[in-house]
């Protein structure tokens, strides 16, 4: 079933006031397009006004490095990263993003990866389990049609980390996953840290 945002009934709803080229206009649906999907604000399905944005090639990809310490316990890696949304302080975020057009998911996490840590991830593997939605109010993605966020994962050695001057992991931090969980506000993190222990832990918890 497609998600379909109609246009807001005259009189029932608060109308926006959008600035385009410096002209302001009074709207009741707003539809934005660009190679990277659409935003629209409109009538949602659940019958209330909201913002819903689909992103044009299927969703993102999240990596998350792991490691386990001389007492079998689970350090994941996350990177500081500024944003808006958060506040002006950077906040620890998982590694990843949108894909690019014709991209595939793993082609998506190793890019970026690369980009944002220089760090080789081209032998992560896919975490099983259904593409993740980052926020379902917000963003359109059916995880049966494979959109979402794809979350990948790759085992290092503690005796081979580089150290923390090396350009691979200059902006990865390693935190044991029950205090990752606590310090990070990331919802995306938060999800493919318990992907992550679901695959390693079906049946039993790590302490």
């Amino acid at each position: 079933m497609n998600f379909i945002i109609k246009d807001i009934p005259k009189n029932s709803y608060k109308t926006w006031t959008v600035e385009i080229d410096g002209k302001e206009k009074l709207v009741e649906k707003i539809t934005i397009t660009s190679k990277f999907g659409e935003f629209t604000y409109g009538l949602r399905p659940e019958k209330y006004d909201g913002l819903a944005f689909h992103e044009q090639n299927g969703g993102g990809v999240i990596f998350l490095p792991y490691y386990f310490d001389s007492n079998r316990i689970l350090h994941v890696g996350l990177i500081f990263e500024s944003r808006p949304n958060m506040g002006e302080k950077p906040q620890l975020c998982a590694i990843g993003g949108f894909r690019e057009p014709g991209e595939s998911p793993e082609k998506s996490q190793a890019r970026e990866t690369l980009e944002e840590t220089g760090l080789d991830s081209q032998a992560a593997v896919l975490l099983p389990g259904l593409p993740l939605n980052p926020n379902r109010t917000l963003f359109i993605a059916d995880p049966e049609r494979g959109e979402g966020i794809n979350v990948f994962a790759l085992e290092i050695s503690e005796n081979n980390l580089p150290s923390k001057e090396s350009d691979s992991f200059h902006r990865i931090h390693f935190f044991p996953w029950h205090k990752a969980i606590s310090l990070s506000p990331d919802a995306i993190a938060l999800a493919a840290i318990a992907r992550l222990l679901a695959t390693l832990f079906p049946t039993s918890s790590n302490s």
